[in-house]
């Protein structure tokens, strides 16, 4: 995917066709490290005949889409990351049903597609929203990235689109910590309390609380943890807490499933730090 500039005409006049997906204001807020990361709705452009939505993230990156156009026609929501040669994949097909997939992205021998698993609904602030649980699969083995759970309206609760360079280095924006819009207000991760960071983020330490070797691991590897004595937690894509655990220093972890995982420390003395893990 390429990186493309902030570069794009708004068009006022067509706020009222906005779709269901990304209307005006809309924020996505994403856990990145101990800071946070934002793809917010700033505009509509006409691109291919269709009203555009222009979603553009807190900074530019060589290593996730951070800026992109969607637009949704019946339950079908459509994305690019190109303003000027547009091509529009199926990013999310809200009435799809187990068994049914789409390629949510497509670049020369790599394609990602998303299998549908099962469907179900939750409510959010007393609306009732489809969602799908998923499968995200790419054919060259690049390591496609997904929560597997969508949620109608909000997206992929890891991130909004596909993400393939796995060995990129660079912090990486997940998994979706809320998201907010004047229609359906705000939907908050399980465990979260408000989009900001609480104050209970610890300051930059003078020596590293946590340190973790190797943070990209084969299911199975021991990953060693260089530590003191404290409180080990360990979040999937979801937000869902799969480890708690009390440590008396450095200890080893082995993680059976692949994903990305996030590791949180807490000191005796309440400092905290966070470690992404990505298992293969």
């Amino acid at each position: 995917m390429r990186t493309l500039p902030t570069l794009f005409s708004t068009l006022p006049t067509l706020l009222c066709a906005q779709s269901d997906f990304a209307p005006v204001g809309a924020q996505w807020t994403y856990d990145q490290e101990d800071s946070i990361y934002t793809m917010t709705m700033v505009g509509d452009t006409l691109l291919n005949g269709h009203v555009c939505s222009i979603l553009v993230g807190t900074f530019p990156s060589i290593c996730w889409q951070s800026q992109a156009y969607t637009y949704q026609s019946g339950d079908t929501v459509f994305w690019s990351d190109d303003q000027y040669l547009p091509q529009f994949f199926e990013l999310y097909r809200w009435n799809a049903q187990p068994g049914e997939s789409w390629d949510v992205w497509t670049n020369g021998t790599v394609t990602v597609t998303y299998t549908v698993l099962s469907t179900g609904t939750t409510t959010v602030n007393g609306q009732s929203l489809r969602t799908l649980n998923v499968e995200a699969t790419d054919t060259q083995m690049q390591w496609a990235q997904s929560s597997g759970v969508l949620i109608e309206n909000i997206g992929d609760t890891l991130f909004m689109f596909p993400w393939l360079a796995a060995f990129c280095d660079a912090m990486v924006p997940w998994p979706l910590r809320c998201y907010t819009d004047s229609a359906l207000g705000t939907f908050l991760r399980p465990g979260i309390t408000q989009c900001a960071l609480s104050s209970g983020i610890a300051e930059p330490h003078p020596e590293p609380l946590l340190i973790a070797r190797p943070t990209l691991a084969a299911t199975g590897e021991p990953i060693y943890l260089t530590c003191d004595r404290g409180l080990l937690e360990l979040f999937d894509p979801t937000g869902r807490k799969v480890l708690e655990r009390m440590t008396s220093g450095s200890t080893t972890l082995e993680l059976e499933r692949s994903g990305t995982y996030l590791l949180r420390f807490t000191s005796r003395v309440g400092e905290v730090a966070h470690q992404r893990i990505m298992v293969y």
